[in-house]
């Protein structure tokens, strides 16, 4: 479990990073569709969204499976009470990653990123405790 632990602080980091790149894409290509009056085809900003919501829902399994892992390694109840509430969490972000993936164009990753971003910090706090 402690390798699962060590490879989800990391993970925490690359999904942060991960993160912070489509956001800025993302609201790159909506402003660069503004300023061409592109609004009709939604484009690039939503092909950025799918790809974004593609790469994120791997991060998202991957915390999903480890926090119900450690639920079931850990000792104390203290540890089990955090496991849960990281589910609890989890699953909210896997339903916006789901959201995002079903319609792109309606909801963009530059909307929803920061969910993401926030996750990845407490993600980074939760795997810390769970080391």
């Amino acid at each position: 479990m402690k390798a699962v632990n060590i490879i989800g602080i990391v993970g925490s980091v690359l999904l942060m990073i991960v993160t912070l790149y489509y956001v800025d894409e993302t609201r790159s290509a909506r402003w660069s569709a503004w300023m061409n009056d592109d609004w009709s085809s939604g484009g690039r900003a939503a092909d950025i969204t799918f790809e974004a919501a593609g790469v994120c829902m791997i991060f998202t399994l991957f915390y999903t499976l480890a926090t119900i892992f450690n639920l079931a390694k850990v000792k104390t109840t203290t540890t089990k009470v955090m496991a849960i509430i990281l589910i609890s969490f989890t699953g909210i972000l896997l339903l916006i990653n789901l959201a995002v993936l079903a319609e792109p164009r309606a909801l963009t990753f530059d909307e929803s990123g920061g969910f993401f971003a926030f996750m990845s910090l407490l993600f980074l706090s939760f795997y810390i405790v769970f080391l």
